[in-house]
C-alpha cells in the first residue's frame, strides 16, 4: 500500500493476476448492485470513521466481518450461485456480472491527440 505523505489517500498495489484485484472488482461490483451489502458496508464505515485510527491495519481489521460477508456474496454472485446471508437474504437479485475488459497502464500521457 502507498501512502501520500498528507495521509489524505492510498493507493493498494498488485502485481498483474493477483488475486486481490478480482476480489476488489468482485466488492466494488457487489457494492454498486446490492442496496442491502451497500447500506451494510456504508453503516460499518459511518461507525469507524467515529474512532481515531492511528494504524491503518487497525481500521481495515475493525471491517472485516463486513467485508468478508460482501465478498463472500459477490464471489457466489459471479459464480452464478446464489448467496445466503444469516438473515436468509440471497444475492438473486443482483443483475448478472459484466465481464470487464482488461486495464490499461496508465501513462500518464493523455489520450487526446
Amino acid at each position: 500500500m502507498l501512502r501520500t505523505p498528507e495521509r489524505d489517500a492510498h493507493l493498494h498495489v498488485y502485481g498483474e493476476g493477483a488475486g486481490e484485484i478480482q476480489d476488489y472488482r468482485d466488492l466494488r461490483d457487489c457494492l454498486c448492485h446490492d442496496r442491502a451489502d451497500r447500506d451494510m458496508y456504508a453503516a460499518k464505515k459511518r461507525e469507524l470513521a467515529k474512532e481515531q485510527w492511528l494504524d491503518m491495519n487497525d481500521y481495515t481489521r475493525a471491517k472485516d466481518d463486513v467485508v468478508v460477508l460482501v465478498l463472500a456474496h459477490a464471489r457466489a454472485w459471479r459464480a452464478g450461485r446464489r448467496a445466503q446471508d444469516d438473515r436468509g437474504r440471497t444475492c438473486a437479485s443482483l443483475p448478472p456480472p459484466v465481464p470487464r475488459a482488461r486495464a490499461t497502464r496508465f501513462t500518464g500521457r493523455s489520450r487526446k491527440s
